[in-house]
């Protein structure tokens, strides 16, 4: 039984790393010096690219270990069941599945590039239509608003009490 809370640990822990990075890049790229610069919209996408497909390794490991997180304590299983909600009321995976694993969109039989309208609004139902807002439910970038409910404050929470509750080793 351990095994598999210490496997929850460790994806925990990658998935916070991974979550992290990209909203780091966003916060260093974003001070307005590159927001004109040519590389702006591939470094956006490729940050907002990579927390998508963290939300939906999530998902994944959440229905995994179902059972492990129905362990967590009632309000922090709460606030994890509402990150798995808001994945799938932004459309997360359908996302990942169309725009970001595919560069050719099928109907009716047949293959057309995306436009880049259809990915923006992809994007936009992902974002909610606020780019800085879901960095922001991610990771606020300002300490002030840090305040448990971010996706990576509620997975540390979880990864903590799995580490506390089932005695593992701290991992580097």
């Amino acid at each position: 039984m351990s095994a598999r809370f210490e496997e929850v640990q460790w994806l925990l822990i990658d998935i916070i790393g991974d979550l992290l990075a990209p909203n780091q890049v966003f916060v260093e790229r974003g001070d307005g010096k590159i927001a004109n610069h040519e590389l702006y919209m591939p470094i956006n996408r490729m940050c907002l690219t990579q927390i998508i497909i963290c939300l939906c390794k999530f998902d994944e490991i959440y229905r995994h270990y179902h059972s492990e997180f129905n362990l967590l304590p009632h309000d922090l299983l709460i606030k994890v069941k509402g990150i798995k909600q808001e994945i799938e009321k932004r459309n997360v995976y359908s996302f990942r599945s169309t725009y970001i694993g595919h560069a050719f969109k099928k109907e009716a039989g047949k293959q057309s590039p995306m436009t880049a309208d259809e990915i923006e609004k992809g994007f936009n139902k992902v974002l909610s239509n606020d780019q800085v807002a879901f960095y922001d439910w991610i990771f606020p970038l300002d300490e002030m608003d840090r305040n448990g409910t971010s996706v990576v404050e509620v997975l540390n929470e979880a990864m903590q009490f799995f580490t506390t509750e089932y005695s593992l080793k701290p991992r580097l």
